[in-house]
């Protein structure tokens, strides 16, 4: 799985603040632990990658919705009319119509339909 460099620099970033962020040119930097401080160490590092990584994954997934949202409802006429070749279409035409990459599924209930959108990210 590869990390983008934003992830990267915020966990980075982060490291130094637990260690520490001397310069290592200017500063001969010796840490000394036992085995329980250098485990909770490792611990807390790898929390933190997760939580930039969940972090990363959340926002590529809102900006994949709204990117999906956008393009499923470009029939709407922003000044608030709708186009005249969407006034025939009634919902399931109109499912039928929407482009396969957004790999929309229509569920069906008995008063209203149910988008669902899955996302490739």
């Amino acid at each position: 799985m590869s990390v983008s460099s934003e992830a990267f620099l915020v966990f980075q970033r982060t490291a130094q603040g637990m260690v520490g962020s001397l310069p290592v040119k200017t500063f001969d930097i010796r840490v000394g632990t036992d085995v329980s401080g250098m485990e909770q160490l490792l611990y807390s590092s790898m929390v933190t990658g997760y939580v930039v990584r969940n972090a990363e994954f959340r926002m590529k997934m809102n900006e994949k919705v709204r990117e999906g949202a956008a393009q499923v409802f470009t029939s709407v006429n922003p000044d608030g009319g709708d186009k005249k070749e969407d006034d025939d279409l009634g919902s399931a035409d109109y499912m039928r119509g929407v482009p396969d990459k957004h790999k929309l599924v229509r569920e069906v209930n008995t008063n209203h339909s149910v988008l669902l959108l899955s996302l490739e990210i």
